[in-house]
């Protein structure tokens, strides 16, 4: 394996390759120190540098390696390498491995794995959930971005929220009759900016909403969106609430229903729209959520045969 490293872990010398980081308290012996890091210096840190530029493949083999230098190395953040971990298992199957760059980000470490920039997914955390986003470049001859840049493979990796209408397939329906400078379609703790090199002068941006789609509508149904929810909007212990509630219904009710129904499943700041996919025009609609001032822990207003909380169609 092919990698930019330094000559000496300590080293000070700030290079393209290379940023400097204060991880613990100096010793007597005082480092050299170059003038990026003399305040810190002073303030009784010790200096060493952290490779961050790795030319090889992101695939599985090239991450596991990386990971491994790092953990003989030292000094590396937790977190990075949690997400390191994490972009194995993304990158696993990816057939784009080969043409893209991956960029893992830690607190205030990063690594840089591959060399094109044509497309480039980026890993971070916010508020301990991982978040992924991708950054293609396109070239056109009219300078845009048009729909047949929308390809699913720079989707592979990714567990849409929307079962109605795939991520994928809305950002290329709002290309499917025209070309803008730049798209970016936003999905749960995903997204994906499509853009010319040089900078846009306008950026279309896509929101998918959270919509599951049953058939039937019944527990087991409602058990496997359960994981999904466990799964991909983690912690989300407000709407475990209101699913687990609605599947308890769905036990215990003699007729629970089976179509023309649409609940609303709303806590953690979201909503989560769950519906028959055989639904009619004329559908009963519900909503479930925790009564303003309780906590999570305690049971959201109730449903079917008991505090079943309808909402107006006109809402819809």
């Amino acid at each position: 394996m092919k990698e930019n490293e330094t000559e000496s872990e300590n080293s000070l010398v700030d290079t393209a390759h290379t940023f400097t980081l204060a991880l613990f308290p100096s010793a007597k012996k005082k480092p050299r120190t170059n003038i990026a890091s003399a305040d810190l210096i002073r303030s009784g840190f010790k200096m060493t540098t952290f490779q961050t530029n790795f030319d090889v493949q992101p695939d599985t083999e090239g991450i596991l390696s990386i990971t491994h230098k790092l953990k003989e190395r030292g000094g590396t953040e937790s977190l990075l390498l949690s997400n390191l971990d994490f972009a194995v298992k993304m990158m696993r199957l990816s057939p784009i491995s080969k043409i893209s760059t991956l960029l893992v980000k830690g607190d205030g470490q990063y690594v840089r794995i591959g060399k094109d920039d044509s497309i480039t997914y980026t890993i971070t955390s916010e508020g301990g959930n991982r978040r992924v986003d991708c950054l293609v470049y396109v070239d056109s001859d009219y300078n845009l971005v048009n729909h047949s840049h929308i390809t699913g493979v720079h989707f592979s990796m990714h567990s849409c929220q929307d079962e109605r209408q795939s991520c994928f397939k809305q950002a290329k329906d709002a290309l499917i009759n025209g070309r803008h400078p730049a798209l970016r379609i936003e999905c749960n703790r995903f997204s994906v900016t499509y853009t010319i090199r040089s900078v846009p002068w306008d950026i279309m941006t896509i929101q998918t909403r959270c919509h599951f789609s049953l058939s039937p509508l019944d527990v087991e149904g409602l058990l496997k969106r359960k994981c999904w929810l466990q799964k991909e909007k983690a912690p989300c212990p407000e709407l475990i609430a209101c699913m687990d509630h609605l599947i308890e219904k769905y036990l215990t009710a003699s007729h629970p229903p089976t179509k023309d129904v649409r609940f609303l499943l709303q806590g953690d700041g979201e909503v989560v729209s769950i519906i028959s996919s055989d639904i009619s025009e004329n559908y009963e609609q519900y909503i479930l959520g925790l009564v303003l001032g309780l906590r999570s822990a305690q049971k959201p207003t109730g449903v079917h045969g008991l505090k079943f909380v309808p909402w107006p169609r006109c809402f819809i």
